[in-house]
């Protein structure tokens, strides 16, 4: 990690924020949107298929 990130985290952290593990009860769930289509070699047009598909699965009147 480059050394900038890692003050990034160390500054939030700081601050009193952190990234909670998945099974942790919480109000909401964030989605985002891949940034980079780079990231998804070959496969960009299943992207919004999946993502879709992701959103699909989550509790009925959960909070996004």
């Amino acid at each position: 990690m480059p050394a900038s990130r890692r003050d990034t985290w160390a500054s939030l952290r700081g601050a009193g924020f952190r990234m909670p593990a998945e099974w942790e009860p919480h109000a909401a769930t964030w989605l985002a949107w891949p940034p980079k289509p780079s990231d998804f070699p070959g496969k960009l047009p299943a992207v919004p298929w999946g993502f879709c598909e992701m959103a699909r699965g989550l509790p009925a009147g959960r909070a996004i």
